[in-house]
């Protein structure tokens, strides 16, 4: 099959990206409405699980329906390494990272003492959040972008597209937008090319979110998590905790980040050579 981004006449691609992106935030958009459901721990669970499914099945329609393709890039047979994977780095990452602010002195657990109602439900939310983000910014932007131009134009502006969206949330400056396009958009969007498929990214994602909100209690791309393993105190300057936004706005993050770039760069180069 000629990839519909070589075929098309520059219009059609450019307009086929903007209309895949702006219906997959919408749907994406309505599938956060969970976030506001008041309802007891199992629906709020099963919600955003069903609608996360209910991404992947519109993703997997819109490839079959208008790009004429199986989309291997969410197999399931891939599904289960790619995820336990993706799972490994992001928890692993993050750990580091708080490893590194609590040998500095700036990251101290104060209790323990989970609700783990809310643990569970942010859990599934972060899987929605996940996959909602992968497949507009990794299997739409960056896809299209690689598939026409080339990967460093499709990591360059998905990145900067993905960072800069987070502007809009609290306590969120443009170095924490710079520091996520580093941090997240460049190293997700190796992890998407080196893999071949979206499970890693998506599990990277899901770990990454869950682990800094709701077991070591920092907030997320500015926002507070509803319940946490850990509750500790951070205390240091803004440029080392990430001050109000989180960790993510940190100078330590990004270096975790072009790391794993790097690493991930190594591997797809040495699949491209086998």
């Amino acid at each position: 099959m000629i990839l519909l981004a070589k075929r098309f006449p520059f219009w059609r691609w450019a307009l086929l990206t903007v209309f895949s992106v702006t219906l997959f935030f919408v749907l994406y958009g309505v599938c956060q409405s969970v976030f506001l459901l008041k309802a007891g721990t199992l629906v709020r669970i099963l919600f955003p699980v069903t609608a996360s499914l209910l991404l992947l099945g519109a993703y997997a329609l819109w490839c079959r329906v208008l790009e004429k393709r199986w989309p291997e890039e969410i197999s399931v047979k891939s599904s289960a390494s790619g995820l336990a994977t993706g799972l490994a780095v992001g928890f692993l990452v993050f750990a580091g990272i708080t490893g590194i602010l609590a040998l500095m002195g700036m990251y101290r657990i104060e209790s323990i003492a989970p609700q783990w109602n809310q643990v569970a439900i942010s859990l599934a939310d972060y899987l929605l959040v996940a996959c909602g983000e992968e497949l507009i910014f990794r299997g739409f932007l960056f896809r299209y972008i690689d598939e026409r131009y080339n990967t460093a134009s499709a990591l360059t502006v998905s990145a900067l597209v993905f960072g800069f969206i987070h502007i809009m949330n609290s306590g969120a400056t443009v170095w924490s937008s710079i520091s996520i396009a580093i941090t997240a958009g460049l190293m997700l969007g190796m992890a998407y090319k080196a893999s071949g498929n979206l499970w890693l990214p998506i599990g990277i994602h899901w770990a990454w979110n869950f682990t800094q909100g709701n077991i070591f209690g920092f907030n997320v791309s500015g926002y507070h998590s509803a319940a946490s393993i850990f509750t500790a105190k951070v205390d240091g300057p803004d440029l080392f905790t990430g001050g109000a936004f989180g960790p993510e706005a940190s100078i330590i993050a990004p270096i975790f980040g072009v790391a794993l770039s790097i690493i991930f760069a190594f591997y797809w180069r040495l699949r491209r050579n086998q």
